[in-house]
């Protein structure tokens, strides 16, 4: 996922509850507080990917995960996350230009892409 945003991790609850097998959440923010996401409430010191990620392997302990914190989604290399076999990627609320991105390596790497966006 990338993007650990409300539809972003409604969208992995709803692969996790049936056991996906792993995921990774890939966000780039930091914020201690995340009001913005049902999924998320507390506030922490622990960034939204990492909140998200314990949130989401309480709902099926059997769910292997990951979680990486970036600066910018924009400047990350692609292909550091998107070099694991049997892959669906999820890209939520993410900006044109980083959609265009994750389009692009997804479809050089042949991965199915979903676009989740809330309005």
């Amino acid at each position: 996922l990338f993007r650990a945003t409300a539809a972003g991790t409604e969208t992995l609850k709803n692969l996790v509850l049936p056991g996906v097998g792993r995921i990774l959440i890939v966000d780039d923010c930091a914020s201690h507080g995340h009001a913005s996401n049902f999924f998320v409430t507390e506030v922490t010191n622990k960034t939204r990917a990492q909140v998200a990620l314990e949130k989401l392997q309480e709902l099926n302990p059997d769910v292997k995960g990951r979680w990486k914190h970036v600066e910018s989604l924009q400047s990350l290399e692609m292909s550091t996350v998107l070099n694991s076999p049997n892959q669906l990627i999820v890209a939520s609320d993410v900006e044109p230009p980083l959609l265009k991105k994750i389009s692009l390596a997804c479809e050089e790497l042949s991965l199915p892409l979903v676009v989740v966006q809330s309005y």
